[in-house]
């Protein structure tokens, strides 16, 4: 029996390929360290396939997938053609096991197995967002893409930090075409919601040359997306305790809707230079820049229910209904009492407001490479030097105006939401509306680095041993952020009546809202308008009493960070035969010290309640030793086992370690709330277990199973805990070190192409996969008491894709569904707010995604996403009580793919 022994890190795989481009794919699965340019295994060779359909796509990944050593997903660029995928970010949504949120038009916060703690390597080189260690994979075009890997274990020769996993990306490469090619792509994306087109095109033109002083390849690629959007919900802010007519009540402290609207714009741009001056040498350098640049507004529409004059027609929930009512344990001069949540009653003048919340975001993500790799026989030498930056700039303007003489009817919890209806005066008369509080601040933060990475492999011909690596990498990394002090501005002083807004800014100072709610009672209304907060930033400062020009830097949202980080690592491959079943598998182990300043202003809480700020200096040493073991049983010619260990170490974000304290204090319609960082933060460490059955039956049909086991330690989340500082309370979100938790699942896959199947029946075929996910860790102890185990946020138990595809007779079809299970996405303080979490209710989506090849060089397109017009629904413990419901958007789009 053949056996292949290979020292690549596992992955699981599903093809991609450039949209309307031909790419040669290697028949061989490679690493990150191979597959970029930090090692030599990248080239095509002569028994090269060319993927250019789903089947040849769907037989590289699966041949990928089955000959990596542990465990991998893929998907390359012919696959990512052929989903209705703008982003990186969408098309990761597709690989098993892995998860994502949606929010105002587009996704993020992409997840592994339920974990965020996710390294991202751009051709096989750390690249990163701002401050953050996280990428904003969203900011980067699917177009631009040859190839994503999603490794869910890990190697010593992969780059640490990610317990969760590691996403490489893959750019196109000159060497990747055999000669010149031109392909074109130009979509047009209407958004229902927004009511607008969405421009989409990009450019990649590709050529090499055979010369007198070797062979030269050139590679550039563009690209341009401009996206509109609006996403209306409803809301209900956390409760609070409170007594009415001698009843006692947890009441939303605001009900109401809103709608984010704006619009952002990414281009992108990267090259690629390489040049072979013999067979066994290549020389390169390559290049990405991604910019992000978006203008949104949050328009909330809102009452306060517990500021009414007099309330009536109140109704409670049952205390028989799980949620509805806590038991209060008795606290000082308060005595033991239960306080149940309110169904449903009447608020005669309560405050109600519109608040235009106005921001201005950009960033940008740039990285430049060079290197060289070199084979001599049996040694292969690679050395790479990159050097990464990112920024990220944010504006934020905010201006409320109330509404007097409001009757507030609100009606809990009714089609998974807060109903609610305004009576009274006319809301689209400009002229009542009063102004009310100004808030302002802006903030950026930054990250670079320099890395320098070699590795050698060497092949042995026979033996047990069959392959041996080693390897460095040195990074220097810098981050920091600033931030303008945050200016909370009422309008009205020393009991001064308030005035209408038009009389201060005139008519053009209001917008109006649009109508997309669709809940009873509730008609339009005006709010300030985006466009005019911006353009006269001076004139409202100045209405307001305040400064024309931009707040001061705040000295507690200041921090600048250095790190420099030394890894080596040796590995082996080997392989063996007992009987008829052959053994092959790899061995390695990494080590890695990471050396940490941080320079900040921490705030200090004083005995007398105020706080004090002075500058502040932190240092930190981790060393790491992070083994890793795997093995592969060829049972048979179709069907093989896999078993793999390692232990792995997330450090904490920047971000994160920063110890200083921001306050936002409390308004009328708003509770007081803070900020902090936490220097006390230790590195996540994670032992795994991973072990696979798989049954690869055809050339492009497979059926996989997987069980994974991590056993974490100080997994870090963010709590809110409640305090009182100045005499004013306030929620401090804080990171925090969780004790020991663990996390397990399984995931099963299966792909499939029926050629079997009789005339245009033949072209059908299907994509399943399903994972299963648990969780927990123990809180931290700065709640106090015993530890006990809470769940995992970000986790979902249930999660899933299916794509029902065709290819036949020049058409290529998708409809694809994804399903993610209910998570949590925040904890908060307990106590009055019930459950200490707040949960997103269980999601689905249906795209859907065809093409028409008119000729060889032209490909027309149709997509859809969110044909049914899912909503996301959240909660706060218990569905009982419904916090928000956004209304998500639903596009069309066509387009055209030209290749030459």
């Amino acid at each position: 029996m053949k056996r292949e022994f290979l020292l690549a890190a596992s992955t699981t795989v599903l093809a991609l390929a450039s949209p309307g481009l031909a790419l040669a794919q290697t028949a061989q699965p490679v690493s990150p360290a191979a597959a970029a340019p930090t090692a030599p295994d990248s080239q095509p060779a002569a028994a090269d396939i060319i993927v250019t359909g789903q089947r040849a796509a769907l037989a590289s990944a699966q041949n990928i997938k089955r000959l990596a050593p542990q465990v991998v997903d893929s998907i390359v660029a012919q696959d990512i053609g052929k989903f209705p995928d703008n982003a990186v970010s969408d098309s990761l949504q597709r690989i098993t096991g892995v998860q994502v949120f949606r929010d105002s038009g587009e996704t993020n916060r992409v997840v592994i197995r339920g974990l965020p703690n996710v390294v991202t390597t751009l051709n096989g080189r750390e690249i990163f967002t701002g401050s953050g260690r996280g990428f904003a994979f969203q900011d980067l075009p699917a177009e631009a893409v040859s190839e994503l890997n999603v490794y869910k274990t890990s190697s010593a020769d992969l780059i640490e930090g990610g317990i969760a996993g590691l996403v490489n990306i893959n750019l196109h490469k000159p060497f990747d075409f055999k000669g010149f090619s031109l392909g074109l792509t130009a979509r047009g994306e209407y958004s229902e919601y927004a009511k607008k087109v969405n421009p989409i095109v990009g450019l990649l033109v590709s050529n090499r040359w055979d010369t007198d002083i070797g062979e030269i390849g050139v590679l550039v690629d563009v690209s341009y997306r401009k996206q509109y959007y609006n996403q209306p919900a409803s809301f209900s802010d956390p409760r609070y305790e409170q007594n009415i007519s001698g009843n006692n009540f947890l009441v939303s402290n605001a009900v109401g809707g809103f709608y984010t609207r704006g619009h952002r714009e990414r281009p992108q741009a990267n090259f690629a230079l390489q040049w072979k001056p013999s067979p066994n040498v290549e020389i390169y350098v390559d290049g990405m820049y991604a910019h992000y640049k978006e203008q949104r507004e949050i328009d909330y529409y809102f009452g306060v229910p517990g500021s009414a004059s007099s309330v009536s027609n109140l109704q409670l929930y049952s205390p028989s209904q799980a949620g509805g009512c806590e038991n209060i344990p008795a606290s000082g001069t308060v005595a033991a009492h239960q306080s149940c949540e309110l169904a449903s009653g009447t608020f005669n003048n309560p405050y109600v407001a519109t608040s235009t919340q106005a921001f201005r975001q950009s960033s940008h993500d740039a990285q430049i490479a060079t290197g060289a790799k070199v084979t001599s026989g049996n040694l292969k030498l690679t050395t790479d030097v990159a050097y990464t930056d990112s920024a990220f700039n944010e504006n934020i303007f905010i201006i409320d105006t109330s509404l007097p003489n409001q009757t507030f009817d609100l009606v809990s919890n009714t089609g998974g939401h807060i109903n609610w209806n305004l009576r009274g005066n006319d809301k689209m008369n400009a002229n009542l509306f009063q102004l009310q509080g100004l808030f302002q601040t802006g903030d950026s933060n930054y990250g670079n680095s320099i890395a320098w990475r070699t590795d050698a492999t060497y092949d042995i011909d026979h033996g047990f041993l069959k392959k041996i690596a080693g390897g460095f990498r040195y990074v220097n990394r810098n981050a920091g952020a600033t931030g303008e002090t945050q200016i909370s501005t009422p309008y009205s002083k020393n009991g001064a009546p308030l005035v209408s807004a038009t009389s201060v800014f005139g008519q053009n100072f209001f917008e109006t809202l649009p109508n997309q709610l669709g809940f009873a009672g509730i008609s339009p209304a005006v709010t300030p308008d985006i466009n005019y907060l911006f353009n006269n930033q001076a004139q409202i400062r100045s209405a307001y009493g305040l400064s024309t020009g931009d707040a001061a830097q705040d000295p507690s949202r200041f921090y600048r960070a250095v790190e420099n980080s030394f890894a080596g690592y040796v590995q082996a491959g080997y392989g063996f035969d007992i009987g008829n079943i052959a053994f092959d598998g790899q061995a390695g182990v990494r080590v890695v010290q990471n050396n940490r300043t941080i320079n900040a202003f921490a705030t200090t809480v004083n005995p007398d309640n105020t706080t004090s700020i002075a500058p502040v200096t932190a240092r930190s040493t981790d060393t790491d030793v992070l083994p890793n073991a795997s093995v592969r049983a060829h049972l048979t010619n179709k069907l093989q086992a896999r078993f793999s260990y390692a232990k792995t170490a997330s450090r904490p974000d920047f971000g994160s370690l920063n110890p200083s304290l921001t306050l936002n204090p409390p308004t009328l319609n708003r509770l007081g709330f803070g900020s902090s960082g936490n220097p006390q933060l230790k590195e996540i460490k994670s032992d795994n277990i991973d072990a696979t059955l798989e049954w690869y039956f055809n050339k492009s049909g497979s059926l996989t199973a997987a069980y994974f086991h991590r056993k974490i330690d100080g997994y870090i989340q963010t709590y809110g805990v409640q305090t009182t500082i100045g005499g004013v309370p306030y929620t401090i979100s804080q990171p925090q070190s969780a004790g020991n938790g663990t996390l397990q699942g399984v995931e099963v896959g299966y792909q499939q192409f029926y050629d079997f199947l009789p005339g245009a029946l033949s072209g059908l075929g299907l994509q399943m996969n399903y994972t299963y996910i648990t969780g927990s860790t123990q809180a931290p102890l700065v709640f106090g008491g015993a530890a006990v185990n809470t769940p995992l946020g970000n986790v979902s138990k249930h999660n899933g894709n299916a794509v029902l595809m065709y290819e036949k007779y020049g058409v290529s079809a998708r409809l694809a569904y994804n399903y993610r299970g209910k998570f949590i996405d925040s904890f908060n303080p307990g106590g009055l707010q019930l459950p200490a979490y707040n949960v997103i209710k269980a999601q689905s989506h249906l795209d859907l995604s065809v093409s028409y090849d008119v000729k060889k060089y032209l490909t027309l397109t149709v997509d859809a996403t969110n044909l049914t017009k899912a909503k996301a629904y959240e909660y706060l413990g218990t569905p009982l009580l419904p916090q928000n419901v956004r209304l998500e958007d639903r596009t069309f789009s066509i387009g055209a793919r030209m290749k030459f």
